[in-house]
């Protein structure tokens, strides 16, 4: 042990079964920082397995969209799902970066009722004027997916 073992914006993780896992931000190390503000520094995340893809954004909101649109190509933020940021906010999950990202599905992680009114109306309009297919926990629970080589399915949702 001793040896440090971050991975880090572009950092690959393959397996052996064809698995891999891009991290796409935050843009640098920031294990040994001070943060004010952790949402901003979520792991971003994208995971391919042969043709389909699933991208997680945490709780990353629209400044660090922004930035990830000025480094990557539309074609590497392309992804069949989407777990949208920070539970479906007004302050993420922007116009640009969903027409990035152009996913089948988008998936949004929200508790039934919560205090905080997500998701946002407006962001649920969003999705719905890209094409997505929804689906939120508040309403269907525990979402599964499946993928094989034609493509990404959805399970008892």
């Amino acid at each position: 042990c001793g040896k440090e073992n971050i991975k880090g914006c572009h950092d690959i993780i393959a397996l052996e079964t064809g698995l891999q896992f891009k991290i796409l931000y935050p843009l640098e190390n920031l294990s040994q920082k001070r943060l004010d503000d952790a949402n901003n520094s979520s792991i971003v995340m994208k995971l391919n397995y042969k043709t389909d893809s699933l991208m997680l954004v945490g709780d990353a909101g629209i400044t660090d969209e922004e930035k990830m649109l000025g480094i990557f190509e539309a074609s590497e933020l392309k992804s069949d799902v989407l777990k949208l940021g920070h539970h479906g906010s007004a302050d993420a999950s922007s116009e640009k970066f969903l027409e990035a990202i152009q996913p089948e599905y988008g998936i949004i992680s929200v508790g039934k009722d919560n205090p905080y009114g997500h998701p946002s109306l407006r962001i649920v309009r969003r999705l719905e004027r890209i094409g997505a297919k929804i689906f939120r926990t508040d309403e269907s629970g525990d979402i599964v997916f499946t993928g094989d080589n034609n493509g990404i399915k959805t399970v008892d949702n």
